[in-house]
C-alpha cells in the first residue's frame, strides 16, 4: 500500500528550473509522445545527477510502506512529479501503467522484477521474465501499451543504512556521555576529598600561621586558591584526555566504518564542564575551610600530637 503525503514545497534552484523546462517540453512536443518522453528522460537525468536537489522532507519515508511525496502538479494536470521513497526491504505491489512515465534514481538502487501475462491451465497468470537493477543517476522511461507489468523494490538504500548507523552512533554517544559525566562527578569528589585531606593534614601549619598573626581570611584564601588551582589542573588534564579519546574514536571509525570525521572541541560544553568541576571541588572544600577558620589556635597546634 502506498502512503501519499501532502505536497512537499521545494526550494528555488535546480528543481524549479526542471519544472519550467518540463512545461516547455510539453508545449513543444505535445503532438509527439515519443519525443516528449525521451526529452523528459534526458532532462530528468540531468536533475538527479545534481546533489541536494530535494529537501529533506521529500526524502522521508515510512517504516510501514513505501511513500510518495507530491512535488509538483501542472496547472492543466498534464503531468506531475513525485518522489518515491523506499526503505530497505520495502516494495510495491505487482502493477502495470496506464500512462507514460519517466523514472530517475536519486539515491540508492532500485530493483525491478518483470512479469509477463500468460494463459496457464485455462486461466491467465503472471510469469517472471527477468530482473533489473537501476543505480543512482540512471533514468528509464515507459510508454504503454508496451508490456510493463513489474514490481519495484529497494535494492539497497544508502539513506536507510545511514539512518541505522546514525541511530547506533547517537545511542553510543549518549551512553558514552553518561559514562563521561559519571566519571567527571566521581573525579570531582575525588579531588575534593584530596583537598579536604590536605587541609586536615596541615592543621598544625595553619595553627602556626594563626599564632604569628595571620588572619582567618588569609588562610581561607590560601586554601581556596589551592582548591581552584587543583580544579583547573584537573580540568586541563581531563580535557586533554577527552580530546585524545575523541581523536582515537575518529581514527577507529575511519578504519572500521570508513567514516571521514573531524575532531571538534565544543567550547560551550567544555566551559560548562570546567565550571561544574570547579564549583563541586570548591563546594566540597568549603566545610573544611570553615572548620579551620572556626578552630582556635590551640586546637590547630594540638593537631600535631594527634
Amino acid at each position: 500500500m502506498t502512503e501519499y503525503l501532502a505536497r512537499v514545497p521545494t526550494a528555488a534552484g535546480p528543481f524549479d528550473a526542471f519544472i519550467s523546462d518540463l512545461a516547455r517540453l510539453h508545449e513543444r512536443y505535445r503532438n509527439d509522445q515519443g519525443a516528449l518522453v525521451e526529452a523528459t528522460r534526458l532532462r530528468l537525468a540531468q536533475l538527479v545527477a545534481e546533489p541536494d536537489v530535494l529537501p529533506a522532507s521529500a526524502c522521508e519515508g515510512s517504516p510501514d510502506r513505501y511513500t510518495q511525496h507530491i512535488l509538483h502538479v501542472s496547472p492543466d494536470r498534464s503531468h506531475s512529479v513525485v518522489a518515491l521513497v523506499w526503505y530497505l526491504g520495502q516494495r510495491t505491489p505487482i502493477h502495470d501503467h496506464v500512462s507514460w512515465c519517466v523514472v530517475g534514481v536519486y539515491e540508492g538502487e532500485e530493483s525491478q522484477t518483470l512479469y509477463r501475462l500468460v494463459d496457464g491451465a485455462g486461466e491467465p497468470c503472471l510469469v517472471e521474465t527477468g530482473r533489473l537493477t537501476a543505480e543512482r543517476g540512471s533514468c528509464t522511461s515507459l510508454i504503454p501499451p508496451a508490456e510493463n507489468i513489474h514490481r519495484v523494490a529497494n535494492a539497497g538504500s544508502g539513506r536507510a543504512i545511514i539512518k541505522e548507523i546514525r541511530s547506533y552512533v547517537l545511542a553510543s554517544l549518549y551512553v558514552f556521555s553518561l559514562v563521561a559525566v559519571g566519571g567527571m562527578l566521581v573525579s570531582c569528589f575525588g579531588v575534593a576529598n584530596l583537598i579536604v585531606a590536605g587541609i586536615q593534614a596541615r592543621r598544625f601549619e595553619f595553627g602556626v600561621l594563626r599564632a604569628i598573626g595571620a588572619q582567618r581570611g588569609l588562610i581561607a584564601r590560601l586554601v581556596l586558591g589551592e582548591a581552584i588551582i587543583i580544579a583547573l589542573g584537573a580540568c586541563i588534564v581531563g580535557t586533554a584526555f577527552g580530546y585524545h579519546g575523541a581523536w582515537a574514536g575518529q581514527v577507529m571509525n575511519e578504519l572500521t566504518l570508513g567514516f571521514q570525521m573531524t575532531t571538534h572541541l565544543p567550547l560551550d560544553a567544555t566551559a560548562m564542564g570546567w565550571g561544574m568541576l570547579t564549583l563541586i571541588t570548591v563546594g566540597a572544600a568549603l566545610p573544611a575551610i570553615l572548620g579551620v577558620n572556626r578552630a582556635k589556635v590551640r586546637e590547630l597546634l594540638g593537631a600535631v600530637r594527634g
